[in-house]
């Protein structure tokens, strides 16, 4: 989608983006998607599952609580 519209343009489009995201993935997406639309965007989150953590991501928290005691 191109945001060169005019303002009677953006009124009459409407774009739905469902997905499912990690929680830690939407910590920076109020402010992109705000920056993008000149404040004109709204989104909503719903929790839909709570999930194991990536082996990966287990490493790194648990290498920075050794670092931290």
């Amino acid at each position: 989608m191109s945001l060169s519209y005019t303002s009677k343009e953006l009124n009459q489009i409407w774009e739905v983006v469902d997905a499912l995201v990690p929680l830690a993935e939407m910590f920076q997406y109020v402010s992109t998607l705000r920056g993008m639309t000149k404040g004109r965007a709204s989104y909503s989150m719903q929790l839909a599952n709570f999930d194991v953590v990536p082996q990966h991501i287990q490493n790194q928290l648990s290498s920075k609580e050794q670092v931290a005691a």
